[in-house]
Protein backbone atom coordinates (compact mmCIF):
# COMPACT_ATOMS: atom_id res chain seq x y z
CA UNK A 1 0.00 0.00 0.00
CA UNK A 2 1.45 3.44 -0.90
CA UNK A 3 2.48 5.80 1.86
CA UNK A 4 -0.25 8.40 1.29
CA UNK A 5 0.75 10.49 4.30
CA UNK A 6 3.85 11.68 2.39
CA UNK A 7 2.10 12.25 -0.95
CA UNK A 8 0.42 15.41 -2.09
CA UNK A 9 -3.20 14.43 -1.52
CA UNK A 10 -4.62 17.93 -1.29
CA UNK A 11 -5.49 19.77 1.88
CA UNK A 12 -4.24 17.87 4.92
CA UNK A 13 -5.07 19.15 8.36
CA UNK A 14 -7.75 21.48 9.50
CA UNK A 15 -8.16 25.10 10.40
CA UNK A 16 -10.34 26.22 13.27
CA UNK A 17 -10.33 29.98 13.18
CA UNK A 18 -6.74 31.15 13.46
CA UNK A 19 -5.08 27.76 14.14
CA UNK A 20 -4.09 25.32 11.41
CA UNK A 21 -3.51 21.76 12.62
CA UNK A 22 -1.41 19.34 10.55
CA UNK A 23 -0.93 15.64 11.45
CA UNK A 24 2.52 14.02 11.26
CA UNK A 25 3.24 10.32 11.76
CA UNK A 26 6.75 9.40 13.01
CA UNK A 27 8.67 7.06 10.69
CA UNK A 28 12.11 5.43 11.00
CA UNK A 29 13.62 8.19 8.83
CA UNK A 30 12.53 10.75 11.46
CA UNK A 31 14.33 9.10 14.38
CA UNK A 32 17.84 8.56 15.67
CA UNK A 33 19.30 5.15 16.49
CA UNK A 34 17.40 5.12 19.80
CA UNK A 35 13.99 5.54 18.14
CA UNK A 36 13.61 9.13 19.38
CA UNK A 37 12.74 11.87 16.89
CA UNK A 38 15.97 13.49 15.69
CA UNK A 39 16.06 17.22 16.45
CA UNK A 40 16.13 18.32 12.78
CA UNK A 41 13.00 16.29 12.06
CA UNK A 42 10.97 18.72 14.17
CA UNK A 43 11.95 21.46 11.72
CA UNK A 44 10.77 19.35 8.76
CA UNK A 45 7.45 18.75 10.52
CA UNK A 46 7.05 22.49 11.12
CA UNK A 47 7.97 23.27 7.49
CA UNK A 48 5.34 20.85 6.18
CA UNK A 49 2.70 22.38 8.43
CA UNK A 50 3.59 25.93 7.32
CA UNK A 51 3.45 24.88 3.66
CA UNK A 52 0.07 23.19 4.18
CA UNK A 53 -1.31 26.20 6.08
CA UNK A 54 -0.34 28.49 3.18
CA UNK A 55 -1.74 25.94 0.70
CA UNK A 56 -5.05 25.94 2.64
CA UNK A 57 -5.13 29.71 2.16
CA UNK A 58 -4.67 29.18 -1.58
CA UNK A 59 -0.93 29.83 -1.90
CA UNK A 60 1.19 26.99 -3.24
CA UNK A 61 4.95 27.53 -3.31
CA UNK A 62 5.37 26.57 -6.97
CA UNK A 63 2.56 28.92 -8.05
CA UNK A 64 3.98 31.83 -6.06
CA UNK A 65 7.31 31.28 -7.78
CA UNK A 66 5.97 30.82 -11.32
CA UNK A 67 3.16 33.41 -11.29
CA UNK A 68 4.54 36.11 -8.99
CA UNK A 69 8.29 35.47 -8.98
CA UNK A 70 8.36 35.34 -5.17
CA UNK A 71 9.01 32.75 -2.49
CA UNK A 72 8.17 32.67 1.20
CA UNK A 73 11.45 31.87 2.96
CA UNK A 74 12.55 31.41 6.57
CA UNK A 75 14.41 34.46 7.87
CA UNK A 76 14.65 33.43 11.51
CA UNK A 77 13.67 30.30 13.41
CA UNK A 78 14.03 29.10 16.97
CA UNK A 79 12.93 25.78 18.41
CA UNK A 80 12.48 24.87 22.06
CA UNK A 81 12.53 21.08 22.50
CA UNK A 82 10.29 20.13 25.43
CA UNK A 83 9.66 16.36 25.29
CA UNK A 84 10.61 13.27 23.30
CA UNK A 85 8.55 11.83 20.46
CA UNK A 86 9.06 8.26 19.29
CA UNK A 87 8.61 5.98 16.33
CA UNK A 88 5.01 5.44 15.11
CA UNK A 89 3.51 8.19 17.26
CA UNK A 90 1.03 10.59 15.71
CA UNK A 91 1.85 14.23 16.34
CA UNK A 92 -0.03 17.37 15.42
CA UNK A 93 1.60 20.65 14.45
CA UNK A 94 -0.50 23.66 15.50
CA UNK A 95 0.39 26.71 13.39
CA UNK A 96 -0.67 30.24 14.30
CA UNK A 97 0.01 33.50 12.50
CA UNK A 98 1.20 35.99 15.12
CA UNK A 99 1.96 39.06 13.02
CA UNK A 100 2.03 40.29 9.44
CA UNK A 101 4.74 42.84 8.58
CA UNK A 102 5.47 44.63 5.33
CA UNK A 103 7.44 41.74 3.84
CA UNK A 104 7.24 39.25 6.70
CA UNK A 105 4.98 36.82 8.51
CA UNK A 106 5.60 35.76 12.12
CA UNK A 107 4.25 32.35 13.11
CA UNK A 108 4.29 30.19 16.21
CA UNK A 109 4.07 26.44 15.91
CA UNK A 110 3.50 23.90 18.65
CA UNK A 111 4.19 20.25 17.98
CA UNK A 112 2.03 18.07 20.24
CA UNK A 113 1.32 14.45 21.03
CA UNK A 114 -2.24 14.62 22.32
CA UNK A 115 -1.94 17.41 24.92
CA UNK A 116 1.81 16.95 25.53
CA UNK A 117 3.97 19.66 24.01
CA UNK A 118 6.91 18.13 22.14
CA UNK A 119 8.42 21.34 20.72
CA UNK A 120 7.66 25.05 20.36
CA UNK A 121 8.81 26.73 17.15
CA UNK A 122 8.91 30.45 16.48
CA UNK A 123 9.54 31.48 12.88
CA UNK A 124 9.70 34.69 10.86
CA UNK A 125 9.10 34.23 7.16
CA UNK A 126 9.95 36.79 4.51
CA UNK A 127 8.62 37.33 1.00
CA UNK A 128 11.60 37.22 -1.38
CA UNK A 129 11.71 38.46 -4.98
CA UNK A 130 13.51 35.61 -6.72
CA UNK A 131 14.93 37.71 -9.55
CA UNK A 132 16.24 40.52 -7.32
CA UNK A 133 17.16 38.12 -4.49
CA UNK A 134 15.88 40.47 -1.81
CA UNK A 135 12.91 40.95 0.46
CA UNK A 136 9.79 42.41 -1.10
CA UNK A 137 6.46 43.57 0.28
CA UNK A 138 3.88 40.78 0.53
CA UNK A 139 1.43 40.91 -2.41
CA UNK A 140 -1.87 42.51 -1.38
CA UNK A 141 -4.02 39.39 -1.96
CA UNK A 142 -1.68 37.30 0.22
CA UNK A 143 -1.70 39.97 2.93
CA UNK A 144 -5.52 40.09 2.84
CA UNK A 145 -5.86 36.30 3.16
CA UNK A 146 -3.34 36.19 6.01
CA UNK A 147 -5.08 39.08 7.81
CA UNK A 148 -8.44 37.32 7.49
CA UNK A 149 -6.93 34.12 8.88
CA UNK A 150 -5.25 36.04 11.70
CA UNK A 151 -8.62 37.57 12.56
CA UNK A 152 -10.01 34.06 13.07
CA UNK A 153 -12.02 33.82 9.88
CA UNK A 154 -10.52 30.46 8.90
CA UNK A 155 -9.52 29.38 5.43
CA UNK A 156 -11.35 29.09 2.15
CA UNK A 157 -11.26 25.31 2.66
CA UNK A 158 -12.07 24.32 6.25
CA UNK A 159 -12.62 20.66 5.45
CA UNK A 160 -10.90 18.14 7.67
CA UNK A 161 -8.75 15.49 6.06
CA UNK A 162 -6.85 13.02 8.20
CA UNK A 163 -4.07 10.55 7.58
CA UNK A 164 -5.28 7.26 6.11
Amino acid sequence: MPDRSRQETGHVGNADGSVFVHPVRIYHEDTDAGGVVYHASHLRFAERARAEALRALGFESATLQSDLGVAIAVRHLSCDYVAFARLDELLHVHTRIRDIGGASIAMSQTIKRDETIIADVSVRLVCVNLEKERAERLPDHIRAALASYLAGNGTPNNERTSLP
